[in-house]
């Protein structure tokens, strides 16, 4: 237990508390985050949390290629294959229309390559949604002190809300996102992976 009253858990803890549809703060290879089950009441709790008045569209996380893959139904083209070939685990995120009833939108989905992430992935059924962890126009926590300091600040949960300490994490630009939700592949946040190498890969594709 934090100063501030923040309960610091190990993976089998923390994956628990997802099952029972509570929060884990948690580490990525970029940030650290906020997640759990996806579910329009959980995605509102982070909302009110973090000090937004409407609910961000969220990331969803998983432990393997094959998960997103099984749940692209109709959305996983070459594209998505090579670009997560090349990038995944990693940060790289993809905007794909998962089980074909996600709105034209799509959703943005990554296999992250934080070893505590997968472990906690592996033990909570293989995704959850995660944003960063900060409050509104403030900078994610980079470290669980961080994380620690930034739960406290959002006062109370509605839901059980847990720290899933990773470590302090290095200074590096957040992931890049690319939509494939469209007629061509649009790049729509430069990050961690340069839009260079994105492009590489591409248009390997387009030459096939």
């Amino acid at each position: 237990m934090s100063a501030a009253g923040v309960r610091w858990v190990g993976v089998d803890e923390a994956a628990r508390v997802i099952a029972e549809g509570g929060l884990v703060a948690h580490p990525t290879s970029t940030v650290y985050g906020i997640g759990g089950r996806p579910t329009p009441a959980l995605d509102r709790e982070i909302a009110r949390l973090k000090g937004r008045d409407e609910p961000h569209p969220l990331i969803r996380v998983a432990g393997s290629v094959g998960a997103i893959r099984s749940e692209a139904a109709g959305g996983w083209s070459p594209e998505a294959e090579a670009l997560a070939g090349r990038f995944w685990p990693g940060p790289l995120t993809l905007v794909l229309r998962l089980g074909g009833a996600e709105g034209a939108d799509g959703v943005a989905v990554r296999v992250d390559s934080h070893p505590v992430l997968g472990a906690l992935l592996e033990r909570a059924g293989g995704w959850m949604t995660s944003t960063s962890l900060n409050a509104h126009g403030a900078p994610p926590a980079r470290t669980a002190d961080e994380a620690a300091a930034t739960l406290a600040g959002f006062g109370p949960a509605r839901v059980p809300l847990v720290l899933l300490d990773g470590g302090a994490l290095e200074d590096s630009p957040p992931s890049t996102i690319v939509s494939l939700v469209g007629e061509r592949p649009e790049i729509l946040r430069v990050g961690a992976v340069p839009a260079e190498a994105v492009e590489r890969v591409l248009r390997g594709v387009r030459e096939e």
